[in-house]
């Protein structure tokens, strides 16, 4: 049995999100976590609209931006549980 399977053992996984409002897209970067089989998402960064994000940061595609950030994220989440 892993860790991930034992009773009261937290497990997570960060994740980009993204949501259509009236205005434009908005990306969120949100960790799901799982205690004991039940999942539930937490947002960690509320990042904008995707025009803002390409405008802010000067990428061609905003959404690769986000999930290139979500995937830096994660070790970081990693080695605080780890510590």
């Amino acid at each position: 049995m892993g860790p991930s399977r034992l009773p009261g053992v937290a497990t997570w996984i960060m994740k980009a999100s993204f949501v259509n409002f009236a205005k434009g897209i908005r990306a969120y970067i949100q960790k799901s976590v799982g205690i004991d089989g039940k999942s539930t998402p937490r947002t960690i960064r509320r990042l904008g609209l995707l025009d803002d994000i390409k405008q802010t940061y000067c990428w061609q595609d905003p959404r690769q931006w986000v999930m290139v950030l979500a995937a830096c994220m994660a070790p970081d989440e990693k080695r605080e549980r780890n510590l």
